[in-house]
């Protein structure tokens, strides 16, 4: 008779608990007929559960995706847009640099016009229609020394807004990125820190920040300052002797196969040196 109130007051209590949506527990008992309990087994370590948590794609070091290949443009839009002036950070620097090559040209072609007059007043296609004075003339050597001079000036205010437009730029950029990945990383869950090794997180926060800093910067302005050199000096060549595109043109095309190789191989490279990085800032 005791059995059997006790089974029946075990039926009610699963059709309230079914009713209410409580599930019994799982059975934890061994299963594989060992003898073992799990019950009674220790916990798993913190790394077991990181790992578990990544498979399940809570993320961590393991759940991040390694690409490869060049850096996207979206990439440089997505740093651009947080320089000075927005999105218009390259498209103004370029207009610097187009304008500080023009100077340069110019003084280029302003010491050919001093040095025909030499031989009297110049008359080439550049100073036809213009009263320029010999060389020899009175008056001459100071007309010249002038408008060089004036020519050097601008010329060394365009550099020096180049320079200013560029550090100022790459600084702000790498101002709000850090506050903005500082923010985000302080609102993380915990289970983010759990999953994630220390050294990582220090490595993104310190040498990724301090390499997108110097570095980054005299990269771009040393990028930007190199096409506007090439650009205007290959002009210059095409428009003074037209057959040499037949071998800059094969040149230019080498070039950029190898800085594309070099740009997918450089990706990983970086990434092995965060790797050997973040392995040594965990034990900080």
């Amino acid at each position: 008779q005791q059995e059997a109130d006790a089974g029946a007051h075990g039926d009610v209590e699963e059709e309230e608990q079914a009713a209410v949506g409580i599930e019994e527990p799982a059975d934890t008992s061994d299963d594989d007929g060992d003898g073992g309990d799990n019950k009674n087994a220790p916990p798993p370590p913190p790394g077991a559960m990181a790992d578990s948590a990544t498979e399940e794609g809570g993320g961590g070091a393991d759940g991040e995706v390694a690409h490869s290949g060049s850096v996207k443009p979206r990439t440089y839009g997505a740093w651009s847009l947080r320089t000075v002036f927005r999105g218009a950070y390259f498209p103004l620097g370029f207009l610097i640099i187009a304008l500080e090559r023009a100077i340069f040209v110019g003084s280029d072609v302003w010491l050919t016009v001093w040095t025909k007059a030499a031989d009297g007043k110049p008359d080439d296609h550049i100073a036809r229609g213009r009263d320029w004075p010999a060389a020899r003339e009175d008056g001459a050597p100071e007309f010249y020394v002038s408008v060089y001079t004036v020519i050097v000036a601008i010329g060394t205010v365009a550099t020096f807004l180049r320079l200013t437009y560029q550090v100022v730029g790459g600084w702000t950029a790498i101002r709000t990125l850090f506050d903005s990945v500082l923010a985000k990383v302080a609102r993380c869950p915990a289970l983010f820190f759990d999953s994630t090794p220390t050294g990582r997180i220090l490595n993104r926060l310190s040498h990724d920040v301090d390499r997108c800093q110097y570095p980054l910067i005299v990269q771009v302005a040393s990028t930007m300052s190199t096409l506007g050199w090439c650009t205007s000096g290959n002009v210059v060549a095409a428009t003074v002797f037209p057959p040499i595109l037949i071998v800059t043109v094969p040149v230019l095309v080498f070039v950029l196969y190898l800085l594309k190789v070099f740009r997918a191989l450089n990706v990983h490279l970086q990434r092995l040196d965060v790797s050997t990085r973040s392995d040594i800032q965990s034990l900080v």
